[in-house]
């Protein structure tokens, strides 16, 4: 997967019981030196388990959330239920960081005219601001952009498009 998909990261939530299980989630996170793996038991009892692992996987750097798994369906800005839990997090993440501004940054994939993807893009970065003003951020904080057309993913696969229609957040 990882030769096909450069892009990829596997995390793992380990429910491993064995030692040949336990080594075999070792070997899978060895794939990738950016793979995070933690033991489902402790995100079950400990909250700093939980936001070590949320920021690890979430935050690229201490100034971006990367928001691995909130993507768009084609031609639609709505949000679905895996979406709605990931900013459920970043939301938590936002409200631990009062002094700082939020910006939302929506894209789409190459499909379509450029001036229909800007205002798809903005969009998709109201939805998301939308969705953070409901989960009590103050939309004073936060500024949605429409940035139009992504190539940050191969748009000639069904995948990369699905990963450019997104919206990333960062702090200012």
């Amino acid at each position: 997967m990882y030769a096909s998909q450069r892009n990829l990261v596997v995390h793992v939530i380990s429910l491993a019981d064995t030692p040949n299980g336990e080594a075999t989630v070792k070997k899978i996170a060895a794939l990738n030196s950016n793979a995070v793996v933690v033991r489902a038991e402790e995100l079950a009892t400990s909250d700093a388990a939980v936001e070590r692992f949320v920021l690890s996987v979430f935050c690229k750097d201490e100034d971006v959330i990367v928001l691995r798994g909130v993507h768009f369906a084609f031609n639609s800005f709505a949000l679905d239920g895996k979406a709605m839990g990931i900013l459920n997090e970043a939301a938590t993440l936002i409200k631990n960081n009062p002094n700082k501004r939020v910006v939302l940054s929506g894209w789409t994939d190459f499909v379509g005219s450029d001036a229909y993807n800007m205002k798809l893009s903005q969009e998709r970065a109201s939805s998301v601001k939308n969705y953070l003003v409901k989960q009590g951020i103050p939309a004073s904080r936060m500024t949605a952009i429409g940035r139009g057309k992504s190539f940050k993913y191969d748009n000639k696969t069904d995948e990369g498009r699905a990963m450019n229609r997104r919206t990333e957040v960062s702090f200012e």
